[in-house]
């Protein structure tokens, strides 16, 4: 592993506490590959409590539920009242 992608992950190790993420875990090249058999790596950082969320991916799921039961989608209309 190059020293500047350990050094990368040592950052975003500091990142992660500072934004209140304590729990993250030290996964060797061993793990890695029984983890995650298609990435290849020799050391990375598992973190149990925290995730990314694709927010497009979301609202697109949001808007094709309510098309398929009905809903009207008005994008940059102004909300008045009922």
């Amino acid at each position: 592993m190059a020293e500047d992608e350990i050094h990368r992950l040592e950052l975003t190790r500091r990142q992660a506490l500072e934004n209140g993420i304590d729990d993250l875990l030290d996964i060797n090249g061993k793990d890695l590959k029984r983890m995650e058999p298609e990435i290849h790596g020799e050391a990375a950082l598992f973190s149990p409590s925290s995730g990314i969320f694709d927010s497009h991916g979301f609202m697109k799921s949001l808007y094709q539920l309510g098309n398929n039961n009905g809903m009207i989608f008005a994008a940059n209309t102004p909300f008045i009242g009922r």
